[in-house]
């Protein structure tokens, strides 16, 4: 067996510490995802926005996603077994809390809310179909007029 030249072992170390690297960044994405299913509260940035789970019961998250977009920060969670009924019943609570309608249609509605923080806003979004419900809190800068 010929020896191997000292570009080949370079290149396969580098592939190696490639695949190293790559895994061990799935893995710290993964550990650092909070589990929603259970959170009586989704919190962004010292804001608790009461969950789905706290005014409905368990319902089954199949996917979730946080960051920040033009908005600002939010939280989205998608569930495979929300009804519309219940997104209504869910969005309905709020109205304890001071949240105003923004917007509504047939699959869709906009609540919102002053935050903690001055100048900033809280939104919950919900769009449902009947595969998916996506709801989606954002908190961004913002004034709130009520009529």
């Amino acid at each position: 067996m010929k020896k191997m030249d000292k570009s080949v072992k370079v290149l396969i170390v580098m592939a190696v510490i490639t695949i190293v690297l790559f895994g061990l960044n799935t893995y710290i994405k993964k550990s650092n995802k909070i589990d929603y299913s259970d959170k009586e509260y989704i919190e962004i940035n010292n804001d608790n926005i009461p969950s789905v789970y706290k005014l409905i019961g368990n319902k089954k998250i199949i996917k979730t996603t946080t960051g920040t977009d033009s908005k600002g920060m939010y939280v989205e969670l998608v569930y495979s077994d929300l009804s519309q009924e219940e997104v209504i019943d869910y969005l309905s609570e709020f109205r304890n809390d001071d949240y105003v309608l923004i917007s509504s249609d047939k699959n869709s509605a906009i609540i919102a809310n002053e935050s903690k923080e001055s100048g900033k806003v809280i939104t919950i979004t919900a769009s449902y179909s009947e595969k998916k419900t996506t709801i989606k809190y954002s908190k961004g800068n913002g004034t709130l007029t009520r009529d």
